[in-house]
């Protein structure tokens, strides 16, 4: 629309100026600027009205219109055959106007538009009479600022139709704002009145209240009449004139979100609000909009769920540890009942055994000592069997020797079994954790390198144990071909999940780094007491062979 203006206005600016500037452009450009503007007020209403259309046909009149306006100046002067072919451009366009306001659109509801309709056909016929007028009575002489009386009526006719077409387009553009603007004071009427949540309208100066919504008013107890004229102050709606002070402050510091006081309602019951505000200019002063949300029962839901799932997270954890204390004590039973009495049968029969001389043996039958050489061999057997089953369910060196020394134990065998080279680093020299953290703690270091093991196929493990502000950090870094990993696929992946729970369950984190061919880091963090560890003056490597 306003390139439509523009294009028009400049136009005729240049048709003024005929005499003072060159006339290629006071005759070609400025008659080409109009029926540009033309066409620019087809496709400006077209688009105001949110439709589109090709600008093919448009292209094609200009292109024609050119050649034929040019032709007239300079290869074959004619002031007549010039205005006829600018009557006959701005006519067809003031066709195609017609046919989009009156017959495209369909839009009787508005008034503004059917006028703009009505004023392009009254432009096409005066345009379609000029025509005919220049083609009885030609002009007699080459000036355009001397034409005939009725030449110049239909000039001044064919201005005021133009004139009156802006009119009309000015029109469309301030309806289409006042309709916007409405709009939106519609919305935010809405918004306002009907929000599930009490707000409502101050002046910051002193807290007079403008205007409050509905729920604002069954959240206080109150009715307008009631709040009208009144403050926040005055009405005591703030617990403490501090809160309202430090909320003062906020605002000036850019904090307006999800700040949390006390309030009171009229009855004088209290309730703790989440307040979001923003501040906007009214009537030259500076006001505030306000959102409080009643969150008591949200407050007390979520303390509840954060007791309840501490409770659920206690009692996992000692249902993990009552898990470690029976498979220590069923190991402990294995290796005083059933491991020592395998062991003294299998001592008994080594000794009966040796008893029988050379000749005694001889005169056994074979049968009878391949028996006995069987049953000897299958009690050492299943000695082994229990010393592993045992192992299994209590590591003899984290149950003996402490954790640093399990660790240690583990990657020399895990780095002889699976030939991958392992480095552990540490800045502690002694380190006595209680079962409870020890025995989850190295399930989880067991699972991460059975994944390096199974999954990395990585020819370097780096292991990392170290002590930070009360925290012991246990990093894994290898050089495998990595992973794509997501936290969200701790869900997804049983092993990952065993992992993060056992973590969890001690207070502590588990972060995983990693990408396809860029290796992966496990850091293992959990909270220790300061007298459970001594620290060297620096780190110690340990390669296992």
């Amino acid at each position: 629309m306003i390139l439509c203006l523009l294009s028009i206005f400049i136009g005729d600016g240049l048709i003024f100026l005929r005499g003072q500037i060159p006339d290629f452009i006071s005759i070609v450009v400025s008659n080409s600027m109009i029926v540009v503007g033309g066409a620019l007020s087809y496709i400006g209403v077209e688009r105001f009205n949110h439709k589109r259309s090709s600008n093919l046909k448009f292209i094609l009149v200009f292109c024609i219109f050119i050649i034929i306006q040019y032709f007239f100046y300079a290869i074959q002067p004619d002031l007549t055959s010039r205005e006829i072919n600018v009557s006959a451009a701005l006519g067809i366009i003031t066709g195609f106007n017609v046919w989009l306001s009156i017959i495209k659109l369909k839009r009787s509801h508005d008034q503004i538009l059917k006028a703009y309709g009505i004023a392009n056909i009254l432009f096409t016929i005066t345009s379609i009479y000029r025509i005919f007028h220049l083609i009885l009575y030609p002009e007699i002489h080459s000036d355009f600022f001397k034409p005939g009386t009725l030449e110049l009526t239909s000039i001044l006719v064919l201005y005021g139709l133009c004139l009156l077409l802006l009119f009309f387009l000015i029109l469309m553009i301030n309806k289409r704002l006042v309709d916007v603007v409405q709009s939106q004071e519609d919305k935010f009427y809405k918004a306002f009145h009907y929000a599930p949540f009490s707000m409502c309208i101050t002046r910051i100066s002193d807290g007079k209240i403008m205007e409050v919504n509905e729920y604002f008013e069954n959240c206080q107890g109150r009715t307008m009449d009631d709040i009208e004229g009144q403050s926040t102050i005055s009405l005591g709606i703030w617990l403490s004139e501090n809160d309202r002070t430090s909320f003062i402050q906020s605002l000036k510091n850019g904090q307006t979100k999800n700040l949390q006081y006390h309030f009171r309602r009229k009855n004088g019951d209290t309730f703790l609000g989440e307040l979001s505000a923003q501040t906007f200019i009214y009537n030259d002063e500076e006001c505030l909009i306000s959102v409080i949300i009643d969150i008591t029962e949200k407050t007390k839901a979520n303390k509840l769920l954060k007791d309840s799932q501490q409770l659920l997270k206690k009692f996992a954890a000692q249902l993990q540890s009552a898990v470690e204390e029976e498979k220590v004590m069923l190991a402990n039973q294995i290796d005083n009942e059933l491991n020592q009495n395998l062991a003294a049968l299998k001592i008994d029969l080594g000794h009966f055994k040796n008893k029988l001389n050379e000749k005694q043996l001889n005169d056994i039958p074979t049968e009878i000592s391949k028996k006995i050489d069987d049953v000897y061999s299958i009690l050492g057997n299943s000695l082994r069997s229990s010393l592993k089953i045992m192992n299994s369910l209590r590591n003899e060196v984290l149950y003996i020797m402490g954790f640093l020394d399990a660790v240690e134990l583990y990657v020399d065998e895990f780095s002889k079994t699976n030939h991958i080279k392992c480095l552990i680093e540490t800045n502690i020299s002694k380190l006595t954790l209680n079962p409870q953290q020890s025995t989850p703690l190295f399930r989880v270091f067991e699972n991460a390198m059975s994944n390096i093991a199974e999954h990395s196929k990585a020819t370097e493990v780096k292991i990392r144990i170290e002590t930070i502000e009360n925290r012991l950090r246990m990093e894994i870094i290898d050089n495998g071909i990595g992973f794509s990993y997501k936290p969200s696929k701790r869900y997804t992946s049983k092993g990952l999940m065993f992992m993060q729970e056992r973590i969890h369950l001690l207070d502590g984190n588990m972060q995983i780094e990693t990408a396809p061919g860029k290796g992966t880091k496990i850091m293992l963090e959990v909270p220790v007491d300061k007298k459970s560890y001594t620290l060297n003056s620096s780190y110690i490597k340990l390669m296992p062979e």
